[in-house]
């Protein structure tokens, strides 16, 4: 185990532990820490007895009764490397270091490339799991004023790119830092490492997943519950369980054929009553390996998608209206309602608003005309007819000539008073 991995379990832990530490103004001397995180070559750590957060230098490091690796222990050619052009060097000593390891590795000088992968059963060499690359130019995308989808290329500032199906990308400014992640992580992964019921690292990204469509189709058709809250490698090893059983495996492969086989053998004019899901697809390859018949098909869902399309843009112009509908409700019946007093109405509210210009409507009249000033008198004289109740006590036209004036009528409640 690396001094690193050993920290990080102690961060993820929050463990207080014990080191000695040789550097600082008294090296030497053993200290309790509580690790917070790994920066570049240093632990930040609070030391318990003074209370205060603290740098210390892995390198300094000891752990009392561990023995733990470091990295230029692994590697001690790194300090070497000064620029790109000595990543021979890194690779030449990866090498002997990988017979304990049992990589097949891979490496291009001219592109700065090295890649580390494994074997399947059969002897055929599967896909990197673990990639050393250096990408010199970095392209940003964007918008210009006219809409349209620029890029622009310059020089990477975090050219060295260390990828992982283990973890995501790093990207790193430093060669000597990315070295020293690679090789961490191909020591750490590395196949002597892995014990036969050691999980893949498609598996382990897989437990990171959402199962694909077609688990969730064959465990719907043996009808387990809570799919939702499988991950895509519990569905894979449920359905090799399920696949298993002779029986399950009968119904499965007799399964009928799916929705897009019976549109493609409707299509064709091919009765798929008695057919099972296998015989469709022959059937479907067959159909399709001829060309004539492949355009076909191919045409008919180019203008399946072109139906879709324009029922799509018909759908969002319905609903971009609805929306401007909603918000001329909304700013008109602001408008409206600011000048409702002149009329001897209180304001209206969104249902009685909405009813009554609803109402001008059926007569024939536009949401554009009822913008106009000249149809806010009779907007509110419908409202009014309706409910009587929205009247003004007080308005002016509801004042006959010897009425008294709200001014009026409060000083004469007043008098009595006194």
């Amino acid at each position: 185990m690396s001094i690193e991995q050993y920290l990080e379990e102690k961060i993820e832990a929050k463990e207080i532990i014990e080191v000695k530490y040789n550097g600082g103004s008294k090296p030497g001397t053993f200290r309790k820490l509580m690790p917070l995180s790994i920066a570049t070559n240093k632990l930040i750590a609070i030391d318990i007895q003074s209370e205060k957060r603290k740098y210390y230098m892995l390198a300094k490091i000891e752990i009392p009764g561990q023995k733990l690796t470091r990295p230029e222990d692994n590697n001690p050619t790194l300090s070497k490397i000064k620029g790109k052009e000595d990543l021979g060097i890194f690779y030449n000593h990866f090498l002997e270091k990988n017979k304990e390891l049992g990589w097949h590795t891979q490496f291009n000088k001219e592109d700065y490339y090295i890649a580390l992968s494994t074997y399947y059963k059969n002897g055929k060499l599967k896909k990197p799991y673990i990639q050393f690359y250096f990408r010199e130019f970095t392209t940003h995308y964007y918008w210009d004023n006219e809409g349209k989808q620029r890029e622009e290329v310059e020089p990477s500032r975090f050219p060295w790119v260390v990828y992982s199906k283990y973890a995501d990308g790093s990207h790193y400014g430093i060669l000597e830092r990315a070295l020293k992640k690679f090789l961490e992580l191909a020591i750490k992964h590395a196949p002597v490492n892995q014990t036969p019921d050691s999980l893949t690292p498609t598996q382990e990204a897989n437990k990171k997943r959402q199962p694909t469509e077609k688990q969730i189709k064959q465990l719907k058709f043996f009808k387990i519950k809570n799919i939702k809250n499988l991950n895509r490698y519990e569905a894979g090893e449920q359905i090799k369980e399920l696949l298993k059983n002779e029986d399950n495996k009968k119904k499965w492969n007799g399964r009928p054929p799916d929705k897009e086989q019976k549109e493609i053998l409707d299509f064709f004019k091919v009765e798929h009553k008695t057919l099972t899901f296998p015989e469709a697809k022959e059937i479907i390859n067959d159909l399709l390996d001829n060309e004539e018949n492949s355009d076909e098909w191919y045409a008919h869902l180019d203008h399946l998608d072109d139906l879709e399309a324009a029922e799509q843009e018909r759908l969002d112009a319905i609903e971009e209206a609805k929306e401007e509908r909603k918000y001329w409700f909304e700013d008109n019946r602001e408008l409206y309602n600011m000048d409702s007093h002149r009329y001897g109405c209180k304001k209206l509210n969104k249902k009685i608003f909405r009813e009554t210009i609803e109402a001008l409507e059926s007569e024939g009249n536009t949401l554009k005309q009822l913008e106009e000033y000249d149809f806010y008198p009779i907007v509110f004289q419908r409202a009014l007819e309706k409910y009587p109740e929205l009247a003004l006590k007080h308005a002016p036209v509801n004042q006959a000539p010897d009425s008294l004036t709200p001014t009026q009528e409060a000083n004469k409640n007043n008098n009595q008073r006194n």
